[in-house]
C-alpha cells in the first residue's frame, strides 16, 4: 500500500441551537441533560467514596464488577482481534490465558489511579523499577531545553505513566498528556479533579485543532514532557496507513508533525506491571531528521512509522498488558476515499 497522507475532518464549531429547533428535538435534549445529570451524581458518588475506602475493598469492588461486565462486553472483539493478530501460533488455551488476565488487570487500573488519589505519587515511586528510563530522560533533558514527547499504546496504565512523568527531577513542570473530553460535562468535571490529583495537565482534543496544536507547540518549545497514546483508530485527524500488528491500520501524524516542527524526540514508553511492582518499558528516541533527501510528508510517514513499530514490539512482548477490545482496523482507505479525505500527494 502506498505511503499516501490523509486530512483530518474539517473541524465543525458547535453551534447554538436555533430558535426554530423543533418540539421534539427540545424533549430529546432535556431528557440527554437528565440522563447526564443522574449519570453525573453516580460519577460524583464514586469519586467521593472510592479514595475514602481500603484499598483493597476498592479492588474486590473492581473484580466484582468491572470483570464481569467487561468480558460480558467485550470478549468476543478482544478474542477476534487476537486471532486476527496471531492466528494459530497461539492455541485456544493460551488465548484464553491473555485475555483473562488482560480483563484481570483492568480493574488494577482503577486500584492504581485511587492509590495515586489518595496517597500521592510517592505511595509508589519505590515501587517502580525505572532506573534505565530515568537515565534515558534525564541525558535527552541534558541535552535541549526543549521537551519531548512521551508515545506510549493502551498497554498496563497509560494514565499513571503521566504521573510517573510529571514526578522526574527537574524543571520541567507537570506532564501535559494529549486527552479526549468525555461528552458528558459531569463525568468531564470529575475526570478533570482526577487529572489534577493525579498531577497531570490534559490538553483536550475537542478545541479547535490550531489551538491544540498552539498548546503542544508551545510547551515543547518551552521544554515539557508530552503524553500521548496514539494507538487506538484516529478516524478524524490527519494520518496514514500503516502496517500495525500486521494490517493496515489508520495511524496519527500528529506525534510526527509536533516533533517534526519543534525538532524534538519522540520516546516510546509504557507503564506495565510486573508482580506486585511495575516497570517502565521504553524503546530508543526516535528524532526527526531535517537535512535528508526526504520530503517532509516522507519524514512524517518515517517518524509514524517508527514509534508504531516500537509499541508494536512492546505489545508483542506484553501481549496480557495491551487492551485488545479497541477496534484498531476499522478505518479503512475506501471509507477515508468516500469522505473525500485522500490528498493527491504520496509520502
Amino acid at each position: 500500500m502506498p505511503d499516501t497522507l490523509y486530512r483530518g475532518e474539517e473541524f465543525r464549531p458547535k453551534l447554538k441551537t436555533s430558535d426554530h429547533s423543533s418540539r421534539g428535538r427540545r424533549i430529546q435534549r432535556r431528557i440527554r441533560n437528565v440522563r447526564r445529570a443522574v449519570y453525573g451524581m453516580f460519577y460524583r458518588g464514586c469519586y467521593w467514596v472510592l479514595p475514602r475506602l481500603p484499598i483493597w475493598s476498592v479492588r474486590l469492588l473492581g473484580r466484582s464488577l468491572i470483570i464481569p461486565i467487561s468480558r460480558r462486553l467485550h470478549w468476543k472483539t478482544a478474542e477476534s482481534n487476537l486471532i486476527k493478530v496471531y492466528g494459530d501460533e497461539l492455541d485456544a488455551a493460551e488465548r484464553k490465558r491473555i485475555l483473562t488476565k488482560m480483563f484481570r488487570d483492568l480493574p488494577e487500573f482503577l486500584v492504581e489511579c485511587v492509590s495515586v488519589m489518595k496517597h500521592g505519587a510517592e505511595h509508589f515511586l519505590d515501587r517502580i523499577d525505572d532506573e534505565s528510563a530515568r537515565a534515558l530522560i534525564a541525558r535527552l533533558e541534558a541535552e535541549s531545553p526543549k521537551g519531548w514527547i512521551g508515545i506510549t499504546p493502551h498497554l498496563g496504565n497509560w494514565v499513571t505513566l503521566a504521573t510517573w512523568a510529571s514526578s522526574l527531577p527537574g524543571d520541567r513542570g507537570r506532564c501535559h498528556a494529549i486527552a479526549k473530553r468525555q461528552p458528558n460535562p459531569h463525568l468531564s468535571a470529575v475526570i478533570d479533579d482526577i487529572q489534577e490529583r493525579m498531577n497531570f495537565t490534559p490538553i483536550y482534543t475537542d478545541e479547535h485543532p490550531m489551538q491544540v496544536v498552539s498548546a503542544c507547540l508551545r510547551h515543547l518549545k518551552k521544554g515539557a514532557r508530552l503524553g500521548i497514546a496514539p494507538d487506538q483508530d484516529a478516524a478524524k485527524a490527519p494520518g496514514v496507513f500503516i502496517d500495525f500488528l500486521g494490517y493496515p491500520a489508520y495511524t496519527s501524524t500528529g506525534p510526527a508533525q509536533l516533533a517534526l516542527t519543534v525538532d524534538v524526540p519522540l520516546v516510546p514508553l509504557a507503564f506495565v506491571r510486573n508482580g506486585d511492582r511495575f516497570e517502565i518499558i521504553h524503546g530508543d528516541p526516535i528524532y526527526p531528521e531535517r537535512d535528508t533527501e526526504r520530503t517532509r510528508q516522507q519524514e512524517l510517514v518515517r517518524l509514524t512509522r517508527a514509534w508504531s513499530e516500537a509499541i508494536e514490539t512492546m505489545i508483542h512482548e506484553r501481549k496480557d498488558h495491551w487492551a485488545w477490545f479497541h477496534e484498531r482496523w476499522k478505518t479503512t482507505p475506501e471509507k477515508l476515499a468516500q469522505r473525500g479525505r485522500a490528498l493527491p500527494q504520496s509520502g
